[in-house]
């Protein structure tokens, strides 16, 4: 899943960008994953939405994962150009997840704080 995130001060000033596989736009009982632009880590939020474990970077021989998915650092890659900042990240869903199909979001802050909020951008079926 790629995530594109335009910012007009310039993609070295986006704060972090998460994407979100879930019916509803809760981090809760879903997938959810973000990039910190200021340490250049990866992470995963936790099953009931209260920590972000984990920490590595784009790249590195790591798996980060919950009950519902794994995201594979190794196979996650990371790219800015002008205002926006490129993210392709590698995530298999777990079984927890198989027979429906989710909606997927987006969502970016800045380091001045202003955000987007959730974004909804389209749908992913899990088999």
């Amino acid at each position: 899943m790629n995530t594109p995130t335009g910012n007009s001060d310039g993609f070295q000033n986006t704060k972090k960008a998460k994407f979100l596989i879930n019916t509803t736009a809760s981090s809760t009982n879903a997938i959810c994953v973000y990039y910190s632009q200021n340490s250049n880590k990866l992470y995963p939020k936790n099953d009931t939405n209260t920590t972000w474990p984990g920490g590595y970077t784009p790249g590195s021989p790591n798996t980060i994962e919950n009950n519902y998915g794994k995201l594979d650092c190794g196979a996650t890659s990371v790219s800015g150009s002008g205002t926006t900042v490129t993210i392709n990240w590698s995530i298999t869903p777990k079984t927890t997840m198989s027979g429906k199909t989710y909606n997927t979001y987006l969502y970016a802050k800045d380091d001045a704080y202003a955000s987007t909020g959730w974004k909804k951008r389209g749908t992913w079926g899990v088999l």
